[in-house]
């Protein structure tokens, strides 16, 4: 009896002296897009209980649970497991007929899914053995206020590219405009693009998208060069950086929806009122052919992407070609003093057509990169509406070269004579001189669908 209850005491005091040598487990949101609402930490059994935060808009009334993005420091080679208790007020969280994951990183660059999950009882709770102290935990990949302030940074000291700051928000942030074109077109020849981007802070997904398009546009690729040649583009790409920066999910720092602030008479936004005052602008100036907002689902249950666009529109089907957006929603939308949104703006005020993107960030399929090829995407498909560029094409004809059976339908046939033959090759190779791009060499690059 006495080897038995010795061997128990040496057991316990063997599992109290391993859980005293973790370190004790602490949790932070200290930092640009950090959020997290109430915690408290169970040391001995390695649990974090956590919700997240509720916001209410105070130009609709509106409450919006979602975003977090919090530290975790100690969990290095520990098992730990999180719940959180209101997650019965996050849809996609709640879900059970999909596969709804978080995400973890780090060293905030590099994201990986949180795997281990269930829901029950309004509360999901996720584990995870970490391979590093400070884990990073969030909803979706982050987009903060330093990484676009990092990026204007780099791009702007790059040809083709003018950096504007437009002004300033609610609490001082920059909110800039870039513009992207080259010089060799003359400015009657191009199209206009007006992009703007993150007029909800926790919408992140359009953020990765904007970044991909830019970053492909400055690069020396001949096909960025002539997309650069015969267009404009100018990308406002974050609208509410003082929400961002803040951790709201929706929110301005203001505790409104820029989103319902574009008509004329609503100017307690600081993002939308720039960017409404820049587009007018540009629309005197000399036009706008297509307006963008890229933003990202984030309380709703859909879980497909999809855009919002004008009815009876035919830039659709060069959007779900080249794209993961295979839906459209053509309904109508409205612009009051009282609630205003820049589809409702740009349609029935500016006159101009809009395409509002919608990226489900619930989908796992998701990562960084193929987030930010989709914006690369988006511009092949504007290009492929207005047929401006068509030097996108030269690279895969060598194996239509010679073919007589076109009518009109081979993608080589520039002059449609139902031929590919080297008229067709001169007159690309003309295209892509007259955007003062050098033709391409090499292999045909993948420009569509993953």
């Amino acid at each position: 009896m006495r080897k038995v209850l010795l061997c128990t005491a040496i057991a316990v005091a063997g599992i109290l002296i391993a859980a005293s040598a973790w370190p004790a487990l602490q949790v932070d949101a200290d930092f640009d897009s950090g959020s997290i609402g109430t915690y408290s930490i169970d040391e001995a059994n390695s649990t974090i209980s956590l919700t997240l935060r509720t916001e209410t808009l105070v130009n609709t009334g509106d409450t919006y649970t979602y975003w977090t993005h919090f530290r975790v420091t100690g969990a290095l080679g520990r098992t730990v497991t999180f719940r959180i208790t209101n997650a019965e007020l996050v849809t996609f969280l709640k879900t059970t007929a999909h596969e709804a994951q978080m995400v973890y990183s780090c060293d905030g660059e590099n994201w990986s899914r949180l795997t281990d999950h269930s829901y029950s009882g309004g509360v999901y709770t996720f584990t995870q053995t970490f391979p590093c102290d400070e884990p990073r935990i969030a909803t979706f990949f982050p987009y903060p206020y330093a990484r676009l302030a990092q990026l204007l940074d780099r791009v702007a000291m790059g040809p083709g590219a003018q950096r504007t700051t437009l002004g300033a928000s609610e609490l001082g942030r920059n909110i800039d405009l870039l513009t992207i074109t080259g010089t060799a077109v003359p400015p009657a020849d191009k199209k206009v693009i007006y992009m703007v981007g993150r007029q909800h802070a926790a919408e992140t997904a359009g953020s990765h998208m904007i970044e991909g398009l830019i970053d492909f546009l400055l690069s020396d690729d001949v096909d960025a060069c002539g997309l650069r040649g015969y267009y404009v583009w100018h990308i406002v790409p974050m609208l509410n950086p003082d929400g961002v920066f803040l951790g709201n999910t929706r929110a301005t720092s203001e505790s409104r929806d820029p989103n319902r602030d574009w008509h004329d008479a609503n100017t307690e936004s600081a993002g939308t009122n720039l960017a409404r005052a820049q587009a007018n602008a540009v629309k005197a100036a000399t036009g706008i052919d297509w307006f963008l907002d890229w933003h990202s689902q984030i309380d709703d249950g859909r879980w497909h992407n999809f855009i919002y666009a004008p009815p009876g529109n035919t830039i659709f089907p060069h959007i779900s070609a080249r794209t993961d957006f295979d839906s459209q929603n053509t309904s109508g939308t409205s612009c009051t003093a009282s609630s205003c949104s820049s589809r409702g703006y740009a349609t029935l005020r500016l006159g101009v057509p809009m395409i509002t993107v919608e990226p489900s960030p619930h989908l796992v399929s998701w990562t960084v990169e193929t987030l930010r090829q989709q914006g690369v995407r988006f511009a092949f498909a504007l290009n492929d509406y207005f047929g401006l560029y068509r030097g996108a094409v030269l690279p895969a004809l060598a194996p239509q070269l010679g073919r007589t059976d076109c009518a009109g339908n081979c993608e080589g046939d520039t002059d449609g004579d139902g031929d590919v033959d080297g008229t067709d090759i001169a007159a690309l190779i003309q295209n892509i001189v007259q955007a003062g791009c050098a033709p391409p060499r090499g292999p045909a690059k993948e420009s569509g669908k993953n």
